[in-house]
């Protein structure tokens, strides 16, 4: 026979079994909240990788077209069809300058 002392302690059990479940219902609602959070706050750093992944290529992608434009601008400027004359120095144009200006009896005594 079931006494009284035994259903008052399936009482207690089923009460703190009732609590537990209760508290751990309010457990799994705050962790799918914060589950809900991560895979959002996951969803928005992918975005940004990406982000930055293609910001990536088009940086890699000027630096690539500016170095060919370079290579390009080298390789032309070291075998020129026509050289252009090179400009004088600032001595043989201020010799030119000053032989110009003197008698032709001072330019012979700068001839050598």
């Amino acid at each position: 026979m079931i006494q009284l002392e035994q259903v008052r302690n399936l009482e207690v059990k089923v009460k703190q079994a009732v609590g537990l479940i209760s508290r751990l219902k309010t457990e799994n609602e705050y962790l799918k909240s914060r589950l809900t959070d991560y895979e959002v706050r996951i969803q928005e750093l992918e975005n940004l990788i990406n982000s930055f992944r293609n910001s990536q290529s088009e940086i890699e992608e000027g630096i690539n077209n500016a170095l060919e434009e370079l290579d390009s601008l080298e390789s032309s400027s070291s075998s020129p069809t026509n050289p252009l004359p090179q400009a004088p120095t600032e001595l043989e144009f201020e010799t030119s300058n000053n032989e110009e200006s003197l008698e032709p009896e001072e330019k012979e005594e700068l001839s050598f």
